[in-house]
């Protein structure tokens, strides 16, 4: 709840101190920064898992059960963070 209040306060902050076309880029920034943190992110956890597939002794069951158990939380994850079905389109800026 503190979070989405900050963010809410930043947000008309810079809405009101920039122009339109500064907050956009401004925000695309931002999304840019972060998205490239969270491959960095992602790219490191894949590679410690391979690793660590590498080293356990039962390495063909892990082979079998991974990709299944990708696919179950991927389910998991749009049927309950994004409502059962994710659309393509632009989200509006506000």
């Amino acid at each position: 709840m503190v979070l989405k209040v900050l963010y809410q306060h930043v947000t008309q902050f810079l809405r009101t101190k920039l122009s339109r076309v500064q907050f956009i880029m401004v925000v695309a920034t931002l999304v840019g920064l972060f998205s490239g943190l969270v491959a960095v992110l992602l790219k490191m956890l894949v590679h410690h898992i391979q690793a660590w597939v590498k080293q356990v002794s039962v390495s063909d069951i892990l082979v079998l059960t991974l990709p299944a158990l990708g696919l179950i939380t991927t389910v998991f994850l749009v049927s309950h963070f994004f409502g059962g079905q994710i659309e393509k389109g632009i989200a509006m800026v506000l």
